[in-house]
């Protein structure tokens, strides 16, 4: 028996939780706490599963790449709090203002 019906009420359901106007987060939060209790209840989901989180979780963290966006992050923020991104671009501003550009 499918339980892809599942996943429709669930969108549905953080849709319509959305536009009352409670918070993004706690409607994110309740719809999967629902669900996953409604999931439990009809046999679609083993709250066993939930032990694996931390193995997947690890293998995420330990990706090379994705460990780059937190440090554009860090950076950006760290250029923003020294003034040397208003500086930065001030001077990119000097240096290309008289060059023109033609779009086609």
């Amino acid at each position: 028996m499918g339980y892809e019906w599942l996943s429709i009420a669930m969108f549905v359901g953080f849709f319509l939780l959305l536009m009352t106007g409670y918070p993004v987060a706690f409607s994110f939060a309740g719809t999967g706490l629902v669900f996953g209790l409604l999931g439990w209840l009809v046999g679609a989901f083993e709250p066993a599963r939930l032990l694996l989180l931390p193995n997947l979780w690890f293998g995420t963290m330990s990706n090379f790449t994705l460990l780059a966006i937190p440090f554009f992050v860090f950076l950006g923020a760290v250029l923003e709090k020294s003034g040397l991104a208003e500086d930065l671009l001030e001077t990119v501003g000097i240096l290309l203002g008289p060059i023109r550009v033609v779009w086609r």
